[in-house]
């Protein structure tokens, strides 16, 4: 699948000297995709920003490779919707399409999610904002089976959402 929008992730917001400005900003390719608009997802933060990772090969010792950027929807107003960008020249597209695809398996793991066709290929899924947003405290049962409560609902949401 290639890009018609553009080069692949990661997309970073440069200023007029054409300095990466920062690698948490959200470029206008994102934040005017078609799909995007079309449901009405705005998004307002990077939840997980591009990083290098390495990659393991048989027949190399070891490469390096881009992990796609991960978007969100504001986190005070739910559903908090998660947005990653995909890398069409990698196996990404594929595996995401298979993992997908074979959605209602007993042993995939995988959550709920659509994957975009227009434009560049997005992942969009819901996401659950927990800990690392609230203060470090001491958690009571009650607060734990809360957690617990919400992430069962949002998985079951998702399903009905992402499945029909």
């Amino acid at each position: 699948m290639s890009s018609d929008i553009g080069p692949s992730p990661p997309w970073f917001v440069t200023g007029s000297d054409g300095r990466v400005q920062s690698v948490l900003a959200i470029h206008d390719r994102l934040l005017h995709h078609p799909d995007l608009l079309r449901r009405g997802i705005i998004l307002h933060e990077a939840i997980k920003p591009v990083r290098q990772i390495p990659l393991m090969h048989a027949h190399r010792s070891s490469s390096t490779g881009e992990q796609g950027c991960v978007y969100c929807t504001r986190k005070d107003t739910p559903p908090v919707i998660a947005v990653k960008i995909l890398n069409p020249s990698t196996e990404e597209v594929s595996i995401q399409k298979q993992v997908l695809h074979e959605i209602r398996r007993p042993n995939n793991h995988a959550l709920p999610a659509e994957m975009t066709v227009t434009g560049h290929p997005l992942l969009i899924m819901p996401t659950i904002i927990l800990a690392q947003d609230e203060p470090l405290r001491v958690w009571s049962l009650r607060h734990i089976l809360d957690v617990v409560f919400q992430i069962i609902e949002v998985w079951c949401t998702a399903l009905v959402v992402f499945c029909n």
